[in-house]
């Protein structure tokens, strides 16, 4: 079973670029319970004034990068854990 939890998000309350920080813990679970893997993610995305002219547009645009690279940072540490086999199961 795998369980992302947020812990943190942090957003401007206004801004010419604005700047979200995600972190993001990532449980991995085998079927009796036990933890197989555990990882907690930290990333940041800036959505600039050139991408939307609006700050709610662009704070979103932030927090929607901010997510994507957090999801992607998260993809590629269990596949560099599986292919080092210390995640049993996961391939």
């Amino acid at each position: 079973m795998l369980s992302a939890e947020i812990e943190d998000i942090t957003q401007p309350l206004f801004g010419v670029d604005m700047q979200v920080g995600l972190t993001v813990r990532y449980r991995l679970q085998d079927r009796a319970g036990k933890a197989r893997w555990e990882r907690r993610i930290v990333t940041r995305h800036t959505a600039r004034l050139g991408e939307a002219f609006l700050g709610s547009e662009r704070l979103r645009y932030a927090n929607e990068g901010a997510a994507r690279e957090n999801i992607a940072a998260f993809l590629r540490a269990l596949g560099a854990e599986a292919r080092a086999g210390g995640v049993a199961g996961v391939s």
